[in-house]
């Protein structure tokens, strides 16, 4: 069994909660929590708190936007080899990591190789 933890606030957090998603919704939640890196947990308590989830443009983060511009591209290279179109999970993907690169950019944080 697991120690329980604390939170930011030194609250102990011993209390679970669980939900069922879908395949597709997990799928797009996973991605979008690669996207901003948080943990799952604080990702989900900030959305569930309707928090904004702000991504700071550093290295690492860039490092992991290309990772997953990488897994988007194979996916899109399946879909191609398939002779398919991409779902509207993976259009939103690609238009959220658009919409942060293209912020990096505006605010000066472009991080070439």
């Amino acid at each position: 069994m697991r120690e329980k933890s604390r939170d930011q606030n030194n609250n102990w957090r011993y209390i679970r909660i669980g939900f069922r998603v879908s395949e597709n919704e997990n799928e797009r939640i996973n991605w979008l929590i690669k996207l901003s890196g948080l943990t799952k947990q604080d990702y989900i308590i900030k959305r569930l708190e309707c928090r904004d989830i702000v991504v700071v443009g550093n290295l690492k983060v860039y490092s992991k936007l290309k990772n997953l511009l990488m897994e988007i591209y194979e996916k899109l290279v399946d879909i191609d080899m398939k002779n398919s179109i991409p779902d509207d999970n993976l259009r939103e993907i690609i238009a959220t990591v658009a919409e942060v690169l293209g912020e990096m950019k505006r605010e000066g944080r472009d991080y070439n190789d």
